[in-house]
């Protein structure tokens, strides 16, 4: 009789450490912003990494010293999705590091599920992953995204943490995945593929850690250490 295998969960950020668009989000986020309220505004790199869309559009109308309503990042947020995915077509992002032949490989691994745990808007993330040629390795009920009832990231990684009934390995690349990860009892890998440099990373103890460069058989060797130490 073959022994049964632990299936277990990837829960993947987006930017940072699947993919890169170069600017071209954010681009689109403060057009999308003036549009909507008539304002100014900037974003620079790495200014809010880790942040979810929600924090974000609202920490650019407390600068802008509009109200910060929900209501009114929404509207922003909506407006933005529904433009991301033409300028994204336009412009792919990158894929980072060893992305794609990790899909191709765990697709051959039946016992592995993908997931997002995002702080993009559902509009955003369904863009990104679409022009980047993600999105057919996630199923539809497969997102824990930020919306106006789960703004913070700590409460967008909560909601997958009580939802996944199977080992969970959150997967991100800023310090607020790594600090998520412990507050909700994930066991989790930081890769150095965004912002945040692998010194800084190492020191907040994630479970595992990648460097920026990583490959196909780095991360494949951690995920079978997670499926031991998790395994029937």
């Amino acid at each position: 009789m073959s022994r049964s295998v632990q299936k277990i969960a990837l829960l993947w950020d987006i930017d940072g450490t699947l993919l890169n668009t170069k600017g071209v989000a954010a681009k689109q986020l403060v057009e999308s912003f003036r549009v909507i309220t008539g304002k100014e505004s900037s974003i620079s790199p790495g200014q809010y990494s880790g942040f979810t869309d929600y924090e974000i559009v609202l920490d650019l109308l407390r600068k802008s010293e509009s109200a910060p309503e929900i209501e009114t990042a929404e509207e922003i947020l909506i407006h933005y999705g529904s433009r991301l995915l033409t300028q994204l077509q336009e412009n792919p992002p990158q894929l980072l590091a060893d992305i794609q032949k990790v899909f191709e490989e765990t697709a051959k691994l039946r016992h592995i599920e993908h997931f997002i745990g995002t702080g993009n808007s559902s509009l955003g993330a369904t863009s990104k992953l679409t022009a980047s040629g993600l999105n057919g390795y996630f199923g539809p009920n497969s997102f824990f995204i930020s919306t106006p009832a789960r703004v913070s990231r700590d409460s967008v990684i909560q909601s997958a943490a009580q939802s996944l009934k199977i080992p969970t390995l959150l997967i991100g690349d800023s310090d607020r995945d790594i600090l998520s990860a412990h507050k909700n009892n994930l066991r989790v890998l930081a890769v150095a593929t965004g912002h945040h440099k692998i010194e800084e990373l190492k020191k907040l103890k994630p479970d595992y850690l990648l460097d920026n460069n990583w490959n196909v058989h780095e991360f494949l060797e951690i995920i079978s250490d997670f499926e031991r130490s998790v395994g029937p």
